[in-house]
């Protein structure tokens, strides 16, 4: 019983234990909600009473359905998706003129947006219709976008004068008063000495009195009042028998509206004036002449002397008339500080400010016309004719802004200009379209004796379209600043050039030039037919000079004698011309070269050419083409050093990379690195196809102390490769050829095609690295060596004629490759005695020089490890030898390989054939043979006697 009871109250224990459990777990449940009991494991079965909400995807957003308990707040997501991102549509908005362009990206979900594809504002691009001015509205430029229209307008023009022929306005309805002006001459009294006018009449007043014979000289008119001339007819103050012999100085008062219609000549508001003008302005003025007359202008038809502070407006029709000007028609006086804004037209000797001069004063400064000029002959912006005869000319700081057209000497400044020879035209500026059909220059279109200094024609068009045939030959003489000049210093040409007819000499800055030039640039594309050039188609220098800073980036083309910086410069007095340079592309036919075409004696003097460089392409369609000169002729110690090549250089043959061809001149310390240098064709010479291709000249006399780097591939028919130079006729020493030769014809050599010269010459230091190839006489340093030797010697000792021609320091590394006469240093060596001979009638003795005289080669020194492979007369020093006389060849090394008829031979094979030639003191690899056996000819060599 003890049992059960303690059973029992343990059961009611447990019991009471779960009742408090339960109520404490519904007490916490409404206390802290389900979470609680779900925390338990849902002990007790109670359970979330979720509510659901979908929520769409967007374009950034994932998507997802969300639960939430209606009891206590929780929730939770499920059906998770991901954003559909953005879907966007594009529109394209052009850039106008000044608003910039893009692409605007507009997403069609949720409007986001961005922009790319921006480009700015293309900008206005305005279109010119230039709007003359007439006799009712002034004038101007309008200028149009074609883009947008948008417009304004500018460089407005003064409304012109009427132009009257006949009574009548040629451009409107206007009539001319037929109302003359009544003179006054009432102011004038007799031994007076100095009178102010201030009305028109009293302005008649001086042209009754000077016409009737009254000349006032010595008289001074002071002009105190601007004057309306109202287009009546006037009568000029002065006649060609009659001149105005006072002083007339106007106070920069302004007369208007002179009308004036003749027929006769000395025609302006002074007809003829023996005194002298100033300080006046003339607007509005009208003169027209009919008929074959001679000086007309609008202040003065002729004036004897000076000339000075006049201004004029208006037009001079004078088509039919000589010396034609804008303020005087001819002086022989001083003009200076006058300007004019006039359109004048004559026949001959037609300028700006006067049409011909004939003076015996000199300066003419601060002239200014902006009017434009048309004429024949002699036509220039400022002067038409200049002549000072054996006076000095000077013409400073003036400047032409009117178009000028001719026919012949046409010129922004002056169609004509002869001075002394010190005489110069000097910062003066052109800015003009300038015309004619030849003798055209941007400043004179002739000039003797007369330098052109420091001068500019910014903006000008310089153009000829025509030539003159002068002794059978075509001349067009078209220049930037001189068509036919004296000399032009210190000038810049920017403008293009383009010369479509056949004559000659077209530069641009000068066509021909008689007295040279110095420190001029052209920047302008020069085109022509013959002579041209960047700076001059043609150059004369005939007295010694130092000659500079010749520089052209201009592209040139023409046919014959066209060059960077001269298309031909002669010269008859020693010369030396550096520091120059082309960048622009030069194309011709032949003479054709990166700085000069053509650089050659009128007489024979020395030269001196330092510090050129052309990095310019320069090809030549047929002969004579380098990356320097085509063709240089000089002195014997003329000289060409210290130049740079760097370009492509193309031509048919006599092609060189820094010379075509050149006679007496030494080339020295210089380089093509960095060039091509190619030839196409070549010259039938007699029985010979030669071409002349070298890596620095073509044909040639010295060349020193050069490194070649440029692959010479030719494959054609001509004769004469080489890596420096394809034939010299002089010295070539202490040269290097890194280059492959290869040529599919003769005479190919790493460093010379052939060393030819008839006297005694000395050959040392020449390289070659590079691998040669060719037909036949194929050498790795020289493929021929030929010396025919003249000298004279005595009847008693013809030994007298003994010459040694030496050999020494030649070095072959690579292998040479050719069929027969094929030779590590020399394809093949040809001595030979030409026999000479001159009777001395003094000593009756016949001095000659025959087959018995000691003319040799002394070779040493010589080192080959190439390669050599051919068909026949091989030699892993000389191919083959030929020799008058007995010739050695001493102290050589050998190291390379002899492959003859295409297998490798053992032996000494250091000569194939041999006539006269001994060696010794070989140095090389050990065979059967002795040097001594090795002067004869392999079985497999063809001996030969002469070339």
């Amino acid at each position: 019983m003890i049992i059960m009871g303690a059973k029992m109250k343990i059961i009611c224990k447990i019991a009471r234990i779960i009742s408090i459990t339960v109520v404490m777990m519904l007490l916490l449940t409404t206390l802290v909600g389900c979470d609680f009991l779900d925390s338990l494991g849902n002990l007790f079965g109670c359970r979330h009473q979720y509510t659901e909400q979908v929520v769409s995807a967007t374009c950034t957003e994932g998507g997802y359905t969300e639960h939430t308990c209606t009891k206590c707040g929780e929730s939770y997501r499920d059906s998770q998706v991901d954003a559909i991102g953005h879907s966007y549509s594009e529109t394209t908005v052009y850039a106008t003129c000044t608003a910039s362009g893009y692409t605007e990206h507009t997403c069609t979900e949720c409007n986001d947006s961005y922009r790319d594809s921006e480009v700015g504002a293309i900008g206005h691009n305005y279109e010119s219709l230039v709007v003359a001015p007439s006799c009712s509205a002034e004038g101007y430029t309008e200028y149009t976008c074609s883009n947008c229209a948008d417009s304004y307008d500018e460089d407005f023009i003064p409304r012109t004068a009427h132009r009257f022929n006949g009574g009548d306005c040629i451009y409107c309805s206007f009539k001319q008063p037929t109302e003359a002006i009544i003179p006054d001459t009432s102011w004038y009294v007799e031994d007076g000495a100095v009178f102010t006018l201030t009305t028109k009449e009293q302005l008649a007043g001086i042209s009754a009195l000077v016409n009737e014979g009254n000349t006032l000289e010595g008289v001074v008119i002071y002009f105190g009042s601007d004057v309306d001339l109202g287009y009546a007819l006037w009568t000029p103050i002065g006649n060609a028998e009659l001149a105005f012999a006072g002083s007339f100085v106007g106070n920069g008062h302004k007369i208007s509206n002179l009308a004036i219609s003749s027929t006769g000549s000395y025609v302006g508001l002074f007809g003829n004036v023996s005194g002298e003008i100033s300080n006046f302005i003339i607007d509005n003025a009208s003169v027209f002449v009919n008929g074959s007359n001679s000086y007309v202008g609008i202040a003065a038809g002729y004036a004897a002397n000076k000339i000075s502070g006049i201004t004029v407006d208006g037009y001079v029709d004078a088509k039919d008339c000589a010396s034609v000007g804008g303020i005087v028609g001819g002086t022989a006086g001083l003009v200076t500080d006058c300007e004019s804004t006039t359109e004048v037209v004559g026949f001959d000797s037609v300028g700006g400010i006067a049409g011909q001069l004939n003076v015996t004063t000199n300066i003419f400064i601060n002239l200014k016309n902006n009017g434009s000029i048309s004429g024949g002959d002699y036509v220039g912006g400022i002067f038409g004719k200049l002549n000072g005869g054996n006076n000095i000319i000077y013409v400073d700081k003036s400047e032409n802004r009117g178009d000028v057209n001719g026919k012949a000497y046409v010129g922004g400044v002056v169609g004509y200009v002869e001075g002394k020879a010190s005489s110069v035209i000097q910062s003066v500026t052109v800015s003009a379209k300038i015309s004619g059909e030849y003798y055209v220059g941007g400043i004179a279109g002739m000039a003797t004796n007369v330098t052109v200094s420091s001068c500019s024609n910014e903006g000008s068009e310089i153009s000829a379209s025509s030539c003159a045939l002068i002794s059978d030959v075509y001349y067009a003489y078209l220049g930037g600043y001189v068509g036919y000049g004296y000399r032009v210093e210190d000038c810049v040409n920017s403008s293009d050039i383009t010369y479509l007819a056949r004559g000659s000499y077209v530069g641009g800055i000068a066509g021909y030039l008689t007295n040279g030039v110095n420190e001029c640039t052209n920047n302008g594309a020069i085109s022509g037919h013959d002579y041209v050039g960047g700076i001059a188609g043609g150059v004369l220098t005939p007295n010694n000079e130092t000659v500079i800073h010749l520089n052209n980036t201009g592209n040139i083309s023409g046919k014959n004698n066209v060059g960077g910086v001269v298309g031909n410069w002669t010269y008859s007095s020693p010369i030396t011309i550096g520091e120059s340079t082309n960048s622009g592309t030069i194309t011709g036919t032949s003479f054709v070269g990166g700085i000069m075409g053509n650089f050659s004696y009128k007489t024979s003097a020395v030269i001196s050419a330092y510090n050129l460089t052309n990095t310019g392409d320069v090809t030549g369609s047929d002969s004579h083409v380098g990356g320097l000169f085509g063709y240089i002729n000089g002195k014997d110690s003329s000289i060409v050093g210290n130049c740079s090549v760097n370009a492509n250089i193309k031509g048919n043959y006599l092609v060189g990379g820094l010379i075509g061809k050149a006679d007496y001149v030494k080339l020295v310390n210089s380089t093509n690195e960095g060039s091509t240098v190619t030839a196409t064709g070549f010259v039938i010479e007699g029985e010979e196809t030669n071409v002349y291709l070298g890596g620095y000249v073509g044909l040639g006399y010295q060349v020193s102390d050069c490194t070649n780097t440029v692959d010479i591939n030719y494959t054609s028919l001509g004769d004469y490769v080489g890596g420096i130079i394809g034939k010299a006729t002089s010295v070539v020493s202490n040269c290097i050829n890194n280059a492959s030769v290869n040529s599919s014809a003769s005479m190919v050599g790493g460093i010379a095609g052939q060393l030819y010269s008839s006297v005694a010459t000395s050959y040392s230091g020449l390289v070659n690295n590079g691998t040669v190839s060719g037909s036949s006489v194929v050498g790795g340093v020289v493929g021929y060596i030929y010396e025919m030797v003249n000298r004279e010697g005595t009847y008693h000792d013809k030994h007298n004629c003994h010459v040694i021609t030496t050999v020494s320091d030649f070095t072959n590394t690579a292998s040479v490759t050719g069929s027969d006469k094929v030779g590590g240093i020399v394809g093949y060596v040809h001595i030979q005695n030409d026999w000479y001979g001159n009777w001395n009638s003094c000593c009756s003795r016949w001095y000659q020089c025959g087959h018995n005289g000691h003319i040799k080669i002394d070779a040493s020194k010589l080192v080959n490890s190439g390669r050599i492979s051919g068909s026949s007369n091989i030699g892993e020093m000389i191919g083959g030898f030929y020799s008058d006389y007995t010739s050695t060849l001493d102290n050589y090394t050998v190291t390379g390989k002899i492959v003859l008829g295409g297998d490798e031979v053992v032996g000494s094979y250091d000569v194939g054939s041999n006539t006269n030639l001994i060696l010794s003191n070989r140095v090389g690899p050990e065979t059967e043979e002795t040097p001594e056996d090795s002067a004869e000819t392999p079985e497999d060599s063809t001996e030969t006697s002469e070339e």
